[in-house]
């Protein structure tokens, strides 16, 4: 190669190598954010397991009945026999409904 031929590619040869730390910074980058990203899957989906596993516990024990059961046990039976009180009934369903809501926006 002729010396002025060097001068013309050392330019180039530059330019290449700038753009392959860039694209190794940017491989770095990509690695990094999906390391970050299973931790997080995998965190998650081993609190949802043991929540899962413990509410599963509480119910063989008795500790915890289903949504259905709840709901029937909190509001219907103690007010079946005194519905003249319709206001404390409005309030214990509306409660009632206003968590079940909330329990559904959060799964």
């Amino acid at each position: 190669m002729e010396p002025q031929n060097k001068a013309v590619g050392a330019p180039r040869a530059d330019a290449v190598l700038l753009l392959l730390k860039k694209e190794v910074e940017l491989c770095k980058l990509q690695g990094e954010i999906g390391k970050r990203v299973e931790e997080k899957i995998s965190k998650d989906q081993r609190r949802y397991f043991l929540m899962e596993q413990l509410r599963s516990i509480k119910k063989e024990l008795g500790m915890e009945k289903d949504d259905k059961s709840a709901l029937i046990q909190r509001w219907a039976a103690p007010h079946l026999g005194c519905l003249a009180t319709t206001e404390a009934f409005l309030g214990y369903f509306l409660e009632d409904l206003w968590s079940l809501l909330s329990r559904l926006t959060d799964e």
